[in-house]
């Protein structure tokens, strides 16, 4: 699409939002524009639904959510262009700007604050865990870890993970309002080599606390001292709180962040992780055939950010998650799926709409696929559904996890496990979610379901 189609949409999307004047903030997703307004009522969601390049339209955690699929980046900046939003954080449209002042539930609030803290960071995770992966497999072939091309790729790998909470201190800085650079070091001081993995006396009690590669420290840390660095700048004459400010702020925050904060998140991080465990432990099998099954259905309702935001605890502990290496080959099961239907499909109409939405779930984004494809003939969405139940029998079975992001096909080298590589169950997976949907589509597939 060229940009003047996408100055088309945006104008088309603006309007039926109900206005540039109704829209407090816009941020996108994978596929996602993610609106908040003023008034929800003003949308005109019919016609907006109606539009081409418009996929679907939802209401999910407080947003307005308009599903445009890959070329959402494109339309979100032509949209914030033409409505004259700017390309930041929530946290940065003042109350004076005319912010909504509905309140919001406790889930759509962790959703939003998850959304801003992890997906600027997204891309950069999962170039750093398809490389990983990649390694691994180097290794697996014979390529000598000692090698210096080795290290560095290694390097390259590894350094997002190890130094991310520097990445997450500005983000959590920029979404609560403190000053972004500042939450940045306090990051920073959590990855210091000296003080982690070491035994640190205060006052005659010892702490040995590790915070690199880490989540939630950093991002409370940095909640709980926003506060004190607005008061601080409210307070103190102009001409010293630029530098006293955030000197007041690490002294105060860092010493209460290490000794109590931190290890608090920590172990709220190990019990989270423990507990998502102990269901894998419980029955792997029922777990994963669950996942399988009903995790398009959250999908179509806008409600697995949620359960991404949980999972990304196991990944950045190091222990794995199999509900996020589930959702890969349920990608491969929507897309085996509409593939049968093109393909036993005589209608030139419907294969021409439905052959580009099968490459966009083999790189991991189905949304084209369920909302333009099978959620309108449910039995086809269902099959697919088996398929990924079929697909995440077997993750339960072989026990697949994911460690490190990624989505689709380049996603496969994040669920080889650097200290015990194995490729056969992501085959037996793959073929389990593929084969599953695609023979019960040709078996059960009629012309009559796709006619346009």
């Amino acid at each position: 699409m060229a940009k003047k189609n996408y100055d088309e949409l945006a104008k088309l999307i603006i309007e039926h939002v109900g206005g540039k004047e109704n829209i407090t903030q816009v941020q996108h997703c994978i596929t996602r524009l993610r609106f908040q307004l003023k008034d929800m009522d003003k949308p005109n969601t019919e016609a907006l639904s109606k539009t081409p390049g418009v996929i679907k339209v939802m209401v999910a955690s407080g947003q307005y959510q308009v599903v445009i699929g890959n070329t959402v980046s494109d339309v979100y900046e032509a949209v914030c262009r033409l409505a004259g939003v700017s390309q930041k954080p929530a946290v940065e449209a003042k109350e004076d700007e005319g912010e909504s002042k509905e309140k919001k539930g406790i889930g759509a609030l962790i959703l939003e604050y998850m959304s801003a803290i992890i997906y600027p960071v997204l891309s950069l995770l999962t170039a750093a865990g398809i490389l990983k992966g990649l390694l691994t497999i180097a290794i697996m072939v014979g390529v000598s870890s000692e090698t210096g091309m080795y290290v560095l790729f290694n390097a390259v790998a590894d350094a997002l993970f190890y130094f991310l909470p520097v990445f997450l201190g500005y983000n959590t800085a920029k979404k609560s309002g403190m000053t972004p650079h500042l939450g940045m070091m306090i990051g920073a001081i959590l990855c210091y080599p000296a003080v982690n993995g070491a035994d640190l006396d205060f006052f005659g009690h010892i702490i040995n606390v590790t915070y690199t590669s880490t989540f939630l420290p950093v991002v409370l840390i940095v909640l709980l001292a926003t506060p004190l660095e607005k008061w601080l700048r409210k307070v103190l004459p102009s001409v010293i709180k630029n530098f006293v400010a955030p000197l007041i702020v690490l002294a105060i925050a860092i010493p209460i962040g290490y000794c109590l904060v931190g290890p608090a998140a920590n172990a709220l991080s190990e019990a989270i992780m423990n507990f998502i465990n102990f269901l894998y432990g419980f029955s792997p099998v029922l777990v994963g055939a669950l996942i399988g099954a009903f995790w398009q259905v959250l999908v179509v309702f806008g409600l697995h950010g949620m359960l991404i935001g949980v999972c990304m605890f196991n990944i950045f502990n190091g222990g794995g998650d199999m509900i996020l290496a589930i959702s890969i080959f349920i990608c491969f099961a929507q897309s085996a799926t509409v593939l049968a239907m093109a393909l036993r499909a005589k209608n030139k109409e419907f294969r021409d709409m439905a052959l580009p939405t099968v490459i966009s779930g083999i790189f991991g984004v189905t949304e084209p696929a369920i909302y333009g494809i099978t959620l309108p003939r449910i039995k086809y969405f269902v099959i697919s559904c088996i398929g990924g139940a079929a697909a995440g029998i077997v993750c339960g079975l072989t026990g697949v996890k994911k460690y490190a992001p990624g989505s689709g096909i380049f996603a496969l080298p994040t669920l080889i496990n650097t200290e015990n590589p194995a490729v056969l169950p992501l085959l037996l997976a793959a073929v389990a979610g593929i084969g599953v949907s695609f023979v019960l589509t040709m078996v059960l597939f009629r012309e009559k379901d796709v006619e346009i």
